[in-house]
């Protein structure tokens, strides 16, 4: 089977949607089929690459990298090459430029358009734009229709599959939630003192660790605020931050206001293939954030044998279930989410108990099983095109 993924975010890329689209591509490269990836062309990527369409672009977004790319203007082929190269699936990861490249190849073509949302566009233009009334509206309107004229849509999670139903999308929607590399992501402390050293913390100290953006829809005064609560009763945690992003300097400057600068560190942007020792020398994964769909690094940090505390929020009741293998904090209290980390860091039996069940959670999400789902989704609808 031949099959096209098309993205506007920088492939490839070191977060969330980059990962899960290249993530999925190795997964049907295993077994056998053929991926090609249309992206925008991106001068920061160098080399020669295979079974890649890139496209004129200009960026919008510097973190993550999202482009607007104009699908007539390939950098290396002509536009009738790319329109008439033969697909049998046309997987938009975008709803936008490429995503209608991909719904033109699909109706010239007369194959299966299926549609992957990875995010809710609306509610991410109201967190980050100033403009709050049209904007979210004309996105509204372009996720109901592109998702409409699909044969298809896939939702990472059942919060966005709600999402999609209020927004009127009547198309079947398959949940087919993100998946983990378990080879890459794995329980192993090998580095684990040398990557403390490096970052200046104690190898007994308790390390609560996030990776993401460091923007404002990650809600990450909430854990400052937090770790000043734990720091009255254990002098040795640390919080550490691995990601970049506009609110680092303000988040620095509120840890110094709290006489915090020991116990929150930053390490700033790690590549993919690179965080997995940071799982490892860490004790707790913790996100706060309110704005998720299926975050990936919840898989990842539980596939490292990690117990999660979260806020409560639809987007982790896929994957991290209360007093199994982590603790759902319910309200916006950071003194409640300071008591749950606290009772967990003082019980080993019960970390313990946690810990392993993270991992087993995290093999449900292996992406040799999620490959196998993603095809039966595409060889349904090949049979009904």
């Amino acid at each position: 089977m031949r099959i096209g993924f098309f993205t506007d975010y920088a492939y490839p890329g070191g977060f969330g949607v980059e990962t899960v689209i290249n993530t999925f591509k190795q997964g049907l490269e295993e077994m056998g089929h053929e991926v090609f990836i249309y992206a925008p062309d991106d001068k920061e990527v160098k080399g020669e690459e295979k079974n890649i369409f890139r496209f004129r672009s200009l960026l919008i977004q510097k973190n993550p990298k999202i482009f607007l790319s104009f699908p007539r203007f390939p950098v290396d082929y002509s536009f009738h090459e790319v329109l008439n190269f033969k697909l049998d699936i046309a997987h938009a990861h975008s709803i936008f430029s490429l995503g209608s490249l991909a719904k033109r190849i699909a109706r010239l073509q007369k194959i299966p358009l299926i549609c992957t949302h990875h995010t809710d566009y609306p509610a991410w233009i109201e967190d980050n734009l100033k403009e709050k009334f049209i904007l979210p509206r004309l996105a509204l309107r372009r996720v109901r229709n592109f998702s409409n004229e699909a044969d298809a849509v896939i939702a990472p999670s059942s919060k966005i599959k709600g999402t999609l139903e209020k927004y009127r999308v009547t198309k079947p929607i398959n949940v087919l939630p993100n998946c983990v590399d378990l080879k890459l992501f794995r329980r192993d402390k090998s580095d684990a003192v040398n990557l403390r050293k490096k970052y200046g913390i104690f190898p007994d100290a308790k390390v609560l660790i996030f990776v993401g953006r460091l923007s404002r829809e990650k809600n990450l005064f909430f854990l400052l605020e937090v770790m000043a609560e734990i720091l009255k009763a254990r002098k040795d945690t640390v919080l550490l931050l691995v990601g970049e992003g506009y609110q680092r300097e303000e988040l620095e400057k509120m840890a110094g206001s709290f006489g915090m600068r020991e116990n929150v560190k930053f390490a700033g942007f790690i590549p993919h293939e690179k965080i997995a020792p940071f799982y490892n020398m860490s004790d707790v994964f913790v996100m706060s954030s309110l704005s998720e769909i299926m975050p990936l690094v919840i898989l990842e940090a539980q596939a490292c044998g990690l117990p999660t505390v979260v806020l409560d929020d639809l987007a982790f009741r896929d994957t991290v279930f209360e007093g199994e293998n982590g603790f759902i904090v319910k309200g916006r209290s950071p003194v409640v989410f300071a008591e749950r980390l606290l009772g967990l860091l003082g019980d080993k039996e019960l970390y313990s108990k946690l810990s392993l069940r993270a991992e087993e959670t995290a093999r449900g999400f292996s992406y040799g099983a999620q490959t196998k789902k993603l095809l039966e989704i595409y060889t349904k609808f090949l049979k009904e095109k």
